[in-house]
């Protein structure tokens, strides 16, 4: 099985040592080392060739932050696509040993598998454990792996599942629906997985995630965990919500 490392990579990333030096140490390596760097320092693309990768400039022209980040990762997916597995990974968050081998595993024993899923230790800007997991902000239901498709499907329409940073997605069977405008790529990739029963959830815990001032995306829980707060979310948005349920339908076709 080959398998990469994709990485996006955005301007100054303070914390990449960390990140790099954590991937270097993997206890198996990656086949291929892939980084997005969108408006990315000299500093940092020195960084990263140091490191083995190999450099491709971030290629989407959206404004919108949440579209820009999932464009980037599809780049960096696309460019795997001679891989059989690609590791996600943010640019501030550290592998643990076992990472890449972990999702190896599971990706051999699970061969349904489009999107893996694990865990992820929060921590603070220094590193220091603050408490709780990404699963605790994202719950799943503990069967998720032997739910039915509708129940696993209605579920995942409403709740969070993935966090891309801890997770590992086969890049043959992502790619056949392109993200659209407003999804972020986990988002989107999770439920298309999940469309194709292909949606798998692990509760190791495989990074230790980053939690800074300049981490707002990925821990917006989007008022999912309380049904008055999730339906005010979507009335307020009615455009927005429109269009999600258009991109929706179109996945279901």
């Amino acid at each position: 099985m080959r398998i990469a490392a994709v990485i996006v990579v955005h301007g100054g990333a303070p914390f990449l040592d960390a990140t790099l030096g954590s991937i270097s140490a993997q206890a198996r390596q990656p086949d291929a080392r892939i980084a997005v760097c969108d408006s990315t320092e000299p500093r940092v693309d020195a960084q990263l060739r140091a490191h083995g990768f190999d450099l491709h400039r971030a290629t989407t022209t959206s404004r919108d932050v949440t579209t820009r980040i999932a464009h980037n990762f599809a780049q960096g997916v696309r460019l795997a696509t001679d891989t059989d597995l690609a590791v996600l990974g943010d640019h501030d968050d550290v592998w643990h040993i076992d990472r890449i081998g972990h999702h190896e595993v599971t990706a051999r024993t699970l061969l349904h598998a489009a999107m893996v899923s694990s865990d992820g230790r929060l921590v603070d800007a220094g590193g220091a454990p603050i408490g709780g997991t990404l699963r605790d902000t994202f719950p799943v239901p503990a069967d998720w792996n032997h739910l039915d498709l509708r129940r696993q499907w209605i579920y995942a329409l409403q709740h969070s599942i993935a966090t891309g940073g801890a997770s590992a997605v086969v890049p043959s069977k992502v790619l056949r629906r392109p993200i659209p405008h407003g999804w972020l790529h986990d988002r989107w990739w999770s439920l298309l997985a999940t469309r194709e029963r292909g949606m798998v959830i692990d509760d190791a815990v495989v990074i230790d995630y980053r939690v800074s001032d300049a981490q707002r995306v990925g821990l917006d829980t989007q008022g999912q965990h309380s049904a008055q707060e999730w339906w005010g979310t979507r009335v307020r948005n009615l455009g927005r919500t429109a269009r999600r349920g258009a991109d929706i339908a179109r996945l279901l076709l």
